[in-house]
C-alpha cells in the first residue's frame, strides 16, 4: 500500500507530504528510493508520448472501465 501511496503522490502532486516522505524514507534505502522516483517518472512520461501520439493500446492490456 505504501508504493501505491507514493506513486499516487508524485503523479497526482509530484512530490510526497512530510509524513509520507517519512514512511517513503524509512522503507527503502537511498538507492531503492531513487529507483522507485525514476521508475515512476519514466512511466509517467511513456504515458504521455503515448496519449499525446494518440498511440492504439495493446491488445493484450488491461483496460480501465469508463470514468462516466
Amino acid at each position: 500500500a505504501l508504493l501505491f501511496d507514493v506513486v499516487d503522490a508524485l503523479c497526482s502532486d509530484a512530490t510526497l507530504d512530510d509524513a509520507l516522505r517519512e514512511r517513503f524514507q524509512q522503507r527503502w534505502d537511498a538507492a531503492q528510493q531513487l529507483e522507485i522516483l525514476a521508475l515512476t517518472g519514466t512511466y509517467h512520461t511513456v504515458s504521455y508520448v503515448a496519449r499525446v501520439a494518440r498511440l492504439p493500446g495493446e491488445a493484450f492490456g488491461a483496460r480501465f472501465p469508463d470514468a462516466g
